[in-house]
C-alpha cells in the first residue's frame, strides 16, 4: 500500500512539473498586411516550439485579385487584363531567439530563415500566331489557356516578438511579431495552352501590373527580394 501511495505521488509530481514547464509554446497568427500586398490575400501562420528558443513557423494564404485594394482604387485599371487572378502562398520559417525569454510564449529579438512559395494564375484567352514565315504568322487562332506566375524565394530575417500587455497584468495571450529581412527570389511567368507549338507567337504587350509579366517563355532569374511586415498572434 505504501509503495502504491509513493508511486501515485511520484506520478502526480511529474504531472505537476510538466504543467509548469514554460519552455514549449504554440501561437496562431494572422498577417494583416497581406491584404495590402500587390498579390493580396489572407494568411494564417502557426508557430510551434519545444524548447522556447528555437521554433518552426508555417504560413499559408489564399487571395483573389478581384479583392485587390490597389486595383479597386485605380479607375483606369482594365479588369479583363488585371482581374480574375487567384493566389496560393506558403512560407516555412525556422527561427531562433537571441536569449531564452522569461515569458511564454517568448518575446524578444530573434533571427530566422524562411522559404517562400507562391502561385498566381487565371484562365484567359489569347490570340496565338501560327505557322510564321519570315517572322510573320500566317494566321491567328484564339486559344484558351492559363496565365501563371510561380515564385520561389529564400530570406534571412531579423524580428522582434512583443507582448501586447493590457497594462494591468504582466501576462498576455496576444503578441505582435515585427520582422524585416533580405534575400532573393526566382519568378517564372508562363502562358500554357493545349496543342502548343514551338513556332507559335504570342503578343507580349499584355502586362499585369500586380506583378506578373506575360511572355511566351520566361526563364527563372534570381532577383533581390525583401521581406518585411507584421503578424498578430494568439496563444493556443
Amino acid at each position: 500500500m505504501n509503495k502504491f501511495v509513493f508511486f501515485l505521488l511520484f506520478v502526480l509530481a511529474q504531472f505537476t512539473f510538466a504543467q509548469q514547464d514554460t519552455t514549449s509554446f504554440k501561437l496562431l497568427k494572422v498577417s494583416p498586411l497581406h491584404v495590402f500586398d500587390l498579390d493580396n490575400g489572407i494568411s494564417l501562420a502557426f508557430e510551434n516550439s519545444k524548447d522556447g528558443i528555437r521554433s518552426f513557423q508555417l504560413e499559408a494564404g489564399y487571395g483573389h485579385s478581384d479583392a485587390n485594394l490597389w486595383l479597386a482604387m485605380d479607375d483606369f485599371a482594365d479588369y479583363e487584363q488585371f482581374g480574375g487572378y487567384q493566389l496560393f502562398r506558403v512560407r516555412a520559417e525556422w527561427r531562433k531567439y537571441f536569449k531564452k525569454p522569461d515569458t511564454t510564449p517568448p518575446s524578444g529579438l530573434y533571427y530566422a530563415f524562411d522559404f517562400l512559395g507562391k502561385h498566381v494564375f487565371k484562365n484567359e484567352d489569347f490570340n496565338v500566331g501560327r505557322q510564321p514565315i519570315a517572322g510573320q504568322p500566317q494566321y491567328f487562332e484564339k486559344v484558351e489557356g492559363k496565365v501563371k506566375k510561380t515564385v520561389g524565394g529564400f530570406h534571412f530575417k531579423i524580428g522582434n516578438q512583443i507582448p501586447l500587455n493590457s497594462g494591468y497584468s504582466a501576462k498576455t495571450d496576444w503578441y505582435l511579431d515585427l520582422f524585416a529581412g533580405l534575400g532573393f527570389r526566382v519568378v517564372y511567368n508562363s502562358f500554357t495552352y493545349p496543342f502548343e507549338e514551338a513556332s507559335d507567337q504570342i503578343n507580349t504587350f499584355n502586362v499585369r501590373s500586380l506583378g506578373t509579366i506575360i511572355t511566351r517563355k520566361d526563364r527563372p532569374v534570381p532577383v533581390v527580394s525583401g521581406a518585411f511586415g507584421l503578424k498578430i498572434g494568439k496563444v493556443l
